[in-house]
């Protein structure tokens, strides 16, 4: 969001933590390709739409808990920090011709 972050050291049991939560993913996309969960048939596509939220200064607003009860919507998901939501359009097949079903889902005709 436009600040420089500082230099940081990390702890022994920080980088640990962080090495774990990596594996967890990977073990996660290891069973999803042996399940043969993702597709090769047709053309497909699904986005993720990622949403800063600032302040009237154009600053960080570290508010995504009231902005989401705000838009009570369930397709609108937190992001990793608070002034980050996100809105999440399923997988769906990608025609010659149109991408109309995803503008409908985002609000546009």
């Amino acid at each position: 969001m436009g600040t420089n972050v500082g230099a940081r050291r990390f702890s022994r049991e920080e980088r640990q933590n962080y090495r774990r939560k990596v594996q967890v993913c990977l073990d996660v996309l290891e069973q999803m390709l042996e399940e043969q969960r993702f597709t090769t048939e047709g053309h497909r596509i699904g986005m993720e739409i990622e949403l800063n939220l600032v302040d009237a200064d154009h600053q960080p607003a570290m508010d995504n808990r009231d902005v989401l009860a705000a838009i009570a919507n369930d397709e609108f998901q937190t992001e990793l920090a608070r002034f980050n939501i996100e809105f999440n359009v399923p997988p769906g097949d990608l025609g010659a011709t149109t991408c109309s079903p995803w503008r409908r889902r985002c609000g546009r005709r």
